[in-house]
């Protein structure tokens, strides 16, 4: 998609006499209009950046509360993201008995914070990828 794209879309959201271009012809009529063109230019400008270095996880971990509650959800679902990629790219071998739990997880990250592996601006997903790749290696 290129940039005139979302400047046609928003032509057509400020001007209702300019012609919607694109593969299909579709009218919405007033706020509707709006929000689909909003929509639309979300979509396109916007960027998701989720990582978390070790300095902002202890400070969350240290507030406590639902901060805390927070990004322990977060690490369980990085931790499981991980465990779920692994089924088709055999990164680390874990044990067939071992059931990947969240705690599991925040527990590795705070062993590598403690022992100094993982430095301050350390992003944690790739601490806890290091710690599963240590933990359970694949016999080669």
């Amino acid at each position: 998609m290129t940039l005139i794209t979302p400047l046609i879309c928003l032509g057509h959201c400020v001007d209702k006499k300019a012609p919607l271009r694109g593969a299909f012809h579709y009218e919405p009529r007033g706020s509707m209009r709006i929000a689909i063109c909003t929509l639309i230019l979300l979509a396109i400008f916007s960027t998701a950046k989720a990582e978390v270095n070790v300095e902002a996880y202890q400070k969350t971990m240290e507030a406590g509360g639902n901060s805390a509650a927070l990004m322990q959800a977060y690490i369980s679902g990085v931790g499981r993201g991980y465990w779920l990629m692994n089924y088709s790219a055999k990164m680390f071998c874990p044990p067939e008995a071992f059931i990947a739990q969240g705690t599991n997880f925040t527990a590795w990250i705070n062993d590598m914070i403690r022992s100094g592996v993982a430095k301050p601006d350390s992003n944690i997903e790739i601490a806890l990828l290091v710690r599963l790749l240590e933990v359970f290696p694949c016999k080669q």
